[in-house]
């Protein structure tokens, strides 16, 4: 079997380049000061530097050299946003690192180019709580926006992560006054008062008769209860219906996320056997357990929409 030839590292040809950065872990990358310089401001002043004598070989030219404090890690990642090569794979840990040394070397431009890498679906689906602190940092309100809207599915609390500290006690605020906003929008759908009188948000459960999910399972039977309507007649529903709706509406308070209307939690007070059973629904509960808890996500998710992150970068 042939040998494989490895590709040399990038950056790290000496014949190339007229300075040397040279890194935590010793690693030496072999640069241009002009392009350094014109992307990160905070080298411009390796220009001014006078040249150091020459060795005699004309193959490898001395150079000045700058120690930084990063790992060559970091500056795998970041020379290629400097020269506009091909971007390598970053990992949020990687973001953060980037992040950092752009704050350090003052390049808006290099920290905007992860923008695109935070909108990862793997991203903002495993870890919203990151993504939205690094949003945040990097200044994309639309990235932390999306962010915000993936964290409502999980604990109120948010979770406790390192990226945390490069954003303000604000932002993190906003994110918790945003869920907020976001249970309250989504419980509104679904309240129906102690006296089972509708409110004029959740009056969507009866507003047209040709499509509402109450006159559809109304039912007249003992097991059912009245559903006071002020905009129109009351009607008689299946008492189940109504416990899911009231337990729905205090798990929706605190995760106000759409599929939580369709979980199996959710719909306990529906098929749980030792409830009272109405026979008019018998062999039909199934289609309706489906039919309505899409139709509670669907206006759920609808109202969760119209909230407003508050973005502080």
């Amino acid at each position: 079997m042939a040998a494989i030839t490895q590709r040399p590292s990038a950056y790290r040809d000496p014949t190339v380049g007229d300075l040397i950065i040279r890194t935590a872990d010793q690693v030496e990358f072999h640069v241009h000061q002009r392009r350094l310089a014109d992307v990160l401001p905070v080298f411009s002043d390796m220009l001014s530097l006078p040249r150091p004598p020459t060795s005699g070989d004309d193959t490898v030219p001395d150079k000045p050299v700058v120690d930084v404090t990063e790992s060559s890690a970091v500056w795998d990642k970041l020379l290629p946003l400097v020269y506009n090569d091909e971007e390598p794979h970053f990992g949020l840990a990687d973001i953060r690192e980037v992040f950092e040394a752009c704050t350090k070397y003052q390049a808006p431009g290099v920290r905007s180019r992860m923008r695109t890498h935070l909108f990862r679906p793997e991203f903002l689906d495993e870890n919203p709580f990151t993504v939205y602190a690094l949003a945040c940092c990097g200044g994309f309100e639309d990235v932390a926006s999306a962010a915000a809207k993936r964290t409502l599915h999980l604990p109120v609390y948010p979770a406790d992560v390192p990226e945390y500290s490069l954003i303000s006690g604000r932002a993190l605020f906003r994110l918790l006054e945003y869920r907020e906003h976001c249970g309250e929008a989504a419980s509104a759908v679904v309240t129906i008062e102690s006296s089972n009188q509708l409110t004029s948000e959740s009056s969507w459960l009866v507003h047209d008769r040709t499509k509402s999910w109450a006159y559809a399972y109304s039912c007249n039977c003992r097991k059912s209860a009245y559903l006071y309507n002020r905009d129109g007649p009351d009607i008689l529903i299946r008492k189940y219906w109504l416990d899911y709706l009231h337990q729905l509406k205090e798990t929706v308070t605190t995760t106000p996320c759409g599929d939580v209307a369709c979980s199996s939690s959710s719909l306990k007070p529906v098929f749980n056997p030792s409830r009272d059973r109405c026979d008019c629904s018998k062999g039909e509960i199934g289609v309706e357990a489906v039919e309505f808890s899409s139709q509670v996500k669907a206006k759920i998710d609808e109202a969760v929409s119209k909230v407003q992150l508050v973005f502080e970068p």
